[in-house]
């Protein structure tokens, strides 16, 4: 089972269009059936195995390698891609307020631990940089690294036979924010910048130790995994049917048992 921990403002919407133009509907964005959950869990991937037996592959922000995955019956294939801390995290903010519409000033939202060192914690579960490269280096088979986006994609080609600059021939756009106003604001101002810095210390830390291994070409060992069995060929209309089966099976079963437990635990 492959499984895409999709960190945010980090190539994730450009890896799961990919992952979607190759699987189709064996291919799902997951979210925990229970949303009181942190993380998708191996029962989740149970549930989800009985109403879409073919899936093959899972990604989402809620597949995190720190969870319980690993009791699932076969092989959790965990990978993701890492990008510049401060250039991450300020994007984060970015989005929050252009897209979401969040009325915060930055000097509020940098001071909220949950967007500091927010891409250790999504590995790790918690502030623990040590834990962090250990699951990197002995779960997570691929780490990318985003500002060395082309030769993370061969990488990841060289190692699966999974292609995704299928991106560029499809036509499938970068999540690229549109308007860098703010972005642009902070990382030129110093003080703010020092903030960003305080705030990402172990993501700094982390980032660095994932860009060592990419330039060496160290991956967590396989097993002799075979990859054969996962590659497809990539068509629009997986892509098309995909969004239909999210939208009209997936997420409306999803809603519906939550709303379902939710009336139960009254």
């Amino acid at each position: 089972m492959l499984a895409f921990i999709h960190i945010e403002k980090a190539a994730g919407t450009t890896i799961n269009s990919c992952l979607r133009l190759i699987y189709g509907i064996n291919h799902v964005d997951v979210e925990p059936w229970d949303n009181r959950f942190d993380y998708f869990s191996h029962k989740d991937l149970r549930k989800l195995k009985k109403v879409s037996p073919g899936v093959i592959s899972i990604a989402g922000h809620k597949v995190k390698p720190y969870g319980d995955l690993d009791k699932f019956e076969g092989q959790i294939l965990y990978y993701t891609f890492l990008r510049d801390p401060i250039v991450r995290c300020v994007s984060h903010y970015q989005y929050h307020i252009n897209i979401m519409g969040l009325n915060i000033p930055f000097d509020d939202w940098i001071m909220d631990e949950q967007y500091q060192n927010f891409q250790v914690k999504k590995i790790s579960g918690e502030d623990d940089i040590e834990l962090a490269k250990e699951i990197i280096s002995t779960k997570v088979f691929f780490a990318g690294i985003l500002e060395d986006f082309t030769k993370s994609v061969l990488d990841f080609y060289h190692l699966t036979g999974i292609d995704f600059s299928i991106y560029q021939k499809f036509g499938i756009r970068k999540n690229i924010a549109r308007e860098n106003d703010i972005k642009n604001k902070l990382l030129s101002n110093p003080k703010d910048r020092e903030k960003l810095i305080q705030a990402n210390q172990l993501d700094i830390e982390l980032y660095r130790y994932v860009k060592e291994l990419s330039d060496k070409n160290q991956k967590a060992p396989l097993n002799t995994y075979d990859f054969t069995k996962l590659n497809r060929k990539p068509s629009i209309l997986k892509l098309y049917l995909s969004r239909l089966y999210r939208n009209i099976y997936y997420r409306p079963l999803l809603l519906l048992h939550r709303k379902t437990l939710y009336r139960n635990n009254q």
